[in-house]
Formats: C-alpha cells, sequence, structure tokens
C-alpha cells in the first residue's frame, strides 16, 4: 500500500492464530507416554537386531542351498536389505545407553535356536514357508507394533529406521506369501512343510514371539531338534529342474551368440548378455564368504552383503536383456565355474579371487570396454544402461574387496595380492582345462582381449 505521499507502508493483515495447526514438526500424538523408556527400547532393538542378523546369514547359506532361481535372486536382495537393518540398529541401540560389547552379544537363546532351526530348511518349500510365512511376518508385525505405540518425539530416531525395516519386511512378505501359494499350495506341496511349519512356530512361541512378550513363553530355549547337525554349503552350485542337469565350468556357446555369419557384434553383445545373467554364480561365491565368516566385524558382514546383491542384481540385469531379445536362456547348461572351480579353496582365497578378477576388470578393455562396446558398436540402450552401471558397481567392489581381502590376509596387502593374482591363474587353468577336455579347443571367447570373469 502507497500512502498521499508516496512512502509504502506496512501491508495490513491478520494476527497469527495462536494455534497455527502446525503441530511439533508433524509428529503426531506428542502428549502420549509411549510404552517403553530407554532400557525397555534397546531391549526391543536388541532382539530384532538379533533376528535380521541372523537371517543375513540364514540368507546367505540358503542362496547356495537352494536351487530354484527366483528364490535364490530374492534372498540375494532380502540379505542385503536385512544388513542395511542391522547396521542401522547397530548404532541406534549405542544411542540408548548400551555399549559396544552388548550389541555383540544374543540377548535371547530362545530366539537364537528359533533362527538355527530355521536355517536348517531342507527343501525350497520349508524355507518359504518358515521365513515369509512364519518368521518374517512375526518381524514385521513386532516392528509396526512398537513403531505404534513409542513416545513419538523421544524416540524419532527408532521410528525413522523402523519405517524403512517395516517397508521393506512389506515387500519381502508380499513376494514371499505369493511365492509359497505358487510352489506350495498350488504345487498341493502343503503336507510335506507341515512338521517343519509346526516346530517353528513352536520355536518362536516359546521365545514369546519377536517382541519376547507375546503369552505362552518357555523359560528357557528348549531342545535342538535339526540344528543339533552342523550346516555345510555344496561343492558344486545348485540349479533348478528348468534348466539343464549338467553344469559347465566353462561358458558354453550357443545358436544366439552366432549372429549372421561375419555377425561379430551381435556374437558379443549375446555373449555379454549371458555373461551377466551367469553371473548368480558370482553373487553365490560371495554370500558362501559371508556364511563362512560369521565372526568377521559387522561392517565386513555389511560390506560384502552390499557386494552379493550387487552381483546377484548383474545376474537379473543379464535375464531382463536376453528376456528382452526373446532369447530362452534357461534351455543352455548354466556356467558355474565361479564357484565351482573355488569351491576347495579357503574362503579367504575365494575372495582374493573374486578381487583379482575385479581388478583385472578395471582395465581398458574391461568394464569401460563393455560399456563403450555396447554404446558405439552394438548400439543396444538396455545392454549400455546396464552396463554403464555395471562398470560402476565393478569400481565400488574393487575399493570393498582390497580393503577386507587385506583383512582377511591379517593386514598384508602384499599377502592378499599374491593370493588374488595365484587363484585368478588357477582358476583360468581349470576353465580352459574344461573347455578344451570337452570341445577340443578353447572358446572364442578367450582368443580375444578381455578381463572378465568366466
Amino acid at each position: 500500500m502507497t500512502a498521499s505521499n508516496g512512502k509504502r507502508h506496512p501491508s495490513q493483515s491478520s494476527p497469527l492464530p495462536r494455534d497455527l495447526g502446525l503441530h511439533y514438526a508433524g509428529i503426531a500424538d506428542p502428549y502420549r507416554v509411549g510404552d517403553v523408556g530407554v532400557e525397555e527400547a534397546a531391549a526391543f532393538l536388541r532382539r530384532i537386531e538379533l533376528v535380521h542378523r541372523k537371517l543375513v546369514y540364514l540368507e546367505s547359506a540358503h542362496v547356495v542351498l537352494r536351487s530354484l532361481w527366483e528364490l535364490k535372486a530374492a534372498l540375494g536382495r532380502h540379505l542385503y536389505e536385512d544388513a542395511d537393518a542391522v547396521a542401522a540398529l547397530r548404532e541406534r541401540i549405542l544411542d540408548l545407553r548400551q555399549n559396544s560389547g552388548v550389541v555383540s552379544r544374543d540377548p535371547d537363546q530362545r530366539l537364537t535356536l528359533l533362527l538355527d532351526e530355521l536355517l536348517h530348511a531342507a527343501t525350497d518349500e520349508e524355507l518359504l514357508v518358515g521365513l515369509y510365512e512364519i518368521v518374517k511376518p512375526a518381524l514385521l508385525e513386532a516392528e509396526r507394533d512398537y513403531a505404534r505405540t513409542t513416545q513419538a518425539i523421544v524416540d524419532y530416531p527408532t521410528i525413522r529406521i523402523l519405517r524403512q525395516t517395516i517397508a521393506d519386511l512389506e515387500e519381502q512378505v508380499a513376494w514371499g506369501q505369493r511365492a509359497v501359494r505358487l510352489l506350495v499350495d498350488d504345487r498341493g506341496k502343503r503336507p510335506d512343510v507341515a512338521e517343519f511349519a509346526e516346530r517353528i512356530r513352536a520355536y518362536l512361541a516359546a521365545a514369546g514371539g519377536i517382541s519376547g512378550q507375546e503369552p505362552g513363553a518357555a523359560a528357557s530355549a528348549g531342545r535342538r531338534w535339526r540344528s543339533t547337525a552342523a550346516l555345510s554349503l555344496p561343492a558344486k552350485a545348485i540349479r533348478d529342474e528348468r534348466m539343464p542337469a549338467e553344469t559347465s565350468l566353462f561358458r558354453v556357446g550357443a545358436p544366439e551368440d552366432q549372429g549372421e555369419p561375419g555377425d561379430d557384434v551381435r556374437r558379443r553383445l549375446v555373449h555379454m548378455m549371458r555373461t551377466r545373467q551367469e553371473e548368480m554364480v558370482v553373487a553365490e561365491l560371495v554370500a558362501a564368504v559371508i556364511w563362512h565368516y560369521r565372526d568377521q566385524p559387522w561392517e565386513f558382514t555389511h560390506d560384502l552383503a552390499r557386494h552379493e546383491w550387487d552381483e546377484m542384481r548383474h545376474a537379473l540385469m543379464g535375464q531382463a536383456a536376453l528376456e528382452a531379445e526373446g532369447i530362452d536362456w534357461m534351455r543352455y547348461p548354466q556356467f558355474t565355474g565361479d564357484y565351482d572351480l573355488n569351491a576347495d579353496n579357503v574362503p579367504a582365497a575365494q575372495y582374493a579371487w573374486l578381487l583379482g578378477i575385479e581388478q583385472n576388470a578395471m582395465r581398458r578393455t574391461g568394464k569401460r570396454g563393455e560399456y563403450e562396446f555396447c554404446r558405439d558398436e552394438a548400439q543396444h540402450p538396455l545392454m549400455t544402461r546396464f552396463q554403464d552401471f555395471d562398470w560402476a558397481d565393478e569400481v565400488k567392489h574393487v575399493h570393498i574387496g582390497r580393503e577386507w581381502t587385506t583383512h582377511l590376509y591379517d593386514g598384508d596387502p602384499s599377502r592378499a595380492k599374491a593370493a588374488a593374482e595365484q587363484a585368478v591363474v588357477e582358476f583360468w587353468t581349470g576353465v580352459d582345462h574344461a573347455a578344451i577336455e570337452t570341445t577340443g579347443e578353447l572358446p572364442w571367447y578367450r582368443k580375444q582381449a578381455s578381463t572378465t570373469a568366466g
């Protein structure tokens, strides 16, 4: 508003109401006392941290043990999400007047026994029912209940963590329960899993549920069932019944690899798609290393969980690329050399091998070369996108691999480097021997400049 003398006056407005309705930064119900204090909050978070942590190792083992492709892929994703949950929960537990020694201990042997028995699921169907029909739904409900009943101002850091873990669990449970319907109920296998499901429910009840507060809890952990025996991983990677029974230690050619006579671009492109798809075997190797090294610092497990899920995503990239081209990738023998040829190495050497492979992929003909080939020669938009992110992932893996391989070799980088170089030489010797023994010659891709695995 301008006065007659040309000077502006402050605009006229109504006074601010006392209550704007913009309460407490958007936090609801600020006057509610909440159900837990600091000690109770820490106790609950220690219980769910234990469950998520044990599930990381369980899911790692079953990435290798289970046969179904889709289940392996889901477990690879879920162990990564569980590992992220553990990292956040451990930090929050320390906020709640707990010391670092507390987060390394299991708070309830009844919960430990439950997860030990779930680990010993003997079939895909048992694991699906135990994990996605019993344990994860119970974990989801416990976390929802806690987030709903804690004091929302004072415990906001916990609520924010649980928002992500709840969102992850909701997707995991939805996927898992659909898998149960398709693979257990629709195929008439409910009787086959009945005893296992009953046992897992009983162990969960004996623990007082995930929270430990549900009625019917037992005074002690009770007796073991299957978990009296140690779990061991197979010496050969396992594939499901939709794929050829015999796997291969070298990458087997396929008609789609060839293209038209003289079309080397098409052959290389489809071979690259198949190489990505067969990175399931790399994910299995990393999962096996996680399982074998359950005594390592949590930061080791967290980093390798990310590494494992990246390799699983690479397999899914290859699957998507092949299926977009209409190629039935399941009908060809699956390459499993990355796992099989390293199976009798100690876990440190297995991970050193992968570091060696991924360091070699940083050469000009490696991941950058693959990306540029897809972009400039093949001019394939989907594979260009996939190889762009694959290259970025591998750069991260080299950093993770150098840190933790050195750690596994007692902090000595020269020993880690020597172990990586030796493992890579032995691996390629095994691949080439298998190819020559089977076909009488090296595969075409071994005759070209390349640094990628298998």
